[in-house]
């Protein structure tokens, strides 16, 4: 168990050594204002990405095993040692469930929490739609990267990329969570004109004032059920999508992007003291030409960050 546990944190900071790496290239290619330059950070940010998702994983097998550990340990034993209470375990268990959405920052700061990555449908179809959404990220041709394929199905096109972007932003607040906080940000807002309630039509039915990591919590919980929801978003190969699906990814890439519009308006120079704007900036300009390509998001929606959204499509 114990081999185990040093064989993981040597591969978790053999990672985290070589994110270090990407982000001083990043920066380097970001201030450099070249354009070759700034189109290789696509690929780079995209491999940071995935790097961090290993972590991620690695974590997820040292909770599971962990937890088997554990579960062994206290079969042997037909009463629970005199120094730990009857209902302790259970907490422990519990608690590393948590190692999932725990994960040591590629910066060398502090911890951050967010969510597992989430996987694109199953099937050969949405395994395939991933690698070429990979395959032109990594190109660095954004514009090329967001177009339906040829003879593709656009539901299945519109679900893999829902995942992913819903991965992406997961990453992009995880860095935020020490500093977006009930008492910073009181309100969900994006400057003051525009503040966001929220509501989920089931569980929150009319909308509620709540604080900015509140409402994210609220809308990846609900986004995840979405996700999860097999008669949304189907698991197999060639099972049919809702009616009303393009509705449901119109409303989650709607809210989406009053994730994005918080960060610019609340947090974008912690961002810059991190040196992490080249990465939100071409994480923001994946979404917004997506978004744009297949019209998913009201023009009114997009107003808090109006000016940013038109430089970057007259830029394409």
């Amino acid at each position: 168990m114990v081999q185990s546990f040093q064989k993981s944190f040597v591969q978790v900071q053999s990672i985290l050594d070589h994110n270090r790496l990407l982000i001083t290239e990043i920066n380097q290619n970001h201030e450099s204002k070249i354009p070759d330059n700034l189109n290789r950070n696509v690929g780079l940010i995209r491999e940071l990405n995935n790097n961090i998702r290993q972590v991620v994983d690695l974590y997820s097998d040292l909770s599971s095993s962990f937890a088997k550990s554990m579960d062994s340990s206290s079969s042997g034993d037909s009463s629970p040692p005199a120094t730990l209470r009857p209902d302790a375990k259970k907490r422990i268990r519990s608690g590393h469930s948590n190692i999932l959405k725990r994960v040591l920052c590629s910066g060398g700061r502090n911890q951050k929490t967010f969510r597992p990555k989430k996987n694109a449908p199953s099937g050969n179809k949405g395994a395939q739609l991933k690698k070429h959404i990979d395959a032109t990220l990594g190109s660095g041709n954004l514009k090329e990267a967001v177009r339906l394929p040829p003879g593709e199905d656009l539901n299945e096109w519109l679900a893999v990329n829902t995942v992913d972007f819903f991965n992406q932003v997961n990453l992009l607040f995880g860095t935020l969570m020490e500093f977006c906080t009930p008492t910073t940000c009181p309100t969900m807002s994006a400057g003051p004109k525009f503040e966001y309630r929220w509501a989920d039509g089931v569980q929150i039915r009319k909308p509620v004032e709540v604080s900015a990591p509140k409402y994210v919590e609220y809308l990846m919980d609900w986004i995840e059920a979405q996700l999860d929801d097999e008669s949304i978003f189907p698991q197999k190969l060639g099972s049919p999508f809702p009616p009303n699906f393009h509705d449901v990814i119109r409303t989650i890439f709607k809210r989406l992007f009053r994730v994005y519009a918080h960060i610019y308006h609340s947090h974008f120079q912690k961002i810059v003291s991190l040196k992490e704007e080249a990465h939100l900036n071409t994480c923001f300009k994946h979404f917004t030409l997506f978004t744009w390509e297949f019209r998913l998001i009201d023009k009114g929606e997009l107003a808090p960050l109006n000016d940013l959204v038109e430089s970057i499509v007259l830029a394409y």
